[in-house]
């Protein structure tokens, strides 16, 4: 489910200024959003699922405080993350990435 023109992404923006958030099952985005965010965030809902909930939350602040940590870095911490990398080379490729999209594909990314 799509939540436009939400301030979730502002309230969520600990370390970066986020333009859209996936708390799964619901993406929520600052304003209209354009198809590339959109993908973007549904590959971030798949990888959700893949490792549960919790567990993808676990893994993308622990991925983000290790870059933190070697780094000091914000933004670079967030770039690095293994499932962000993964949606932001993905995400121009539309709906036909979403559909033949391998279970764990974010592992690539590594």
């Amino acid at each position: 489910m799509i939540i436009r023109n939400s301030k979730v992404p502002y309230y969520l923006s600990f370390f970066i200024s986020a333009y859209a958030v996936t708390l799964w099952p619901f993406i929520f985005i600052l304003d209209e959003g354009d198809n590339q965010t959109i993908i973007h965030e549904k590959i971030h809902l798949r990888q959700q699922v893949e490792l549960g909930i919790i567990g993808f939350y676990l893994l993308y602040a622990g991925f983000w405080l290790y870059h933190f940590a070697k780094t000091r870095d914000s933004y670079i911490a967030y770039y690095e993350i293994p499932f962000e990398k993964e949606a932001f080379a993905c995400q121009s490729m539309g709906e036909k990435y979403l559909k033949k999209r391998f279970f764990y594909a974010w592992l690539n990314y590594l």
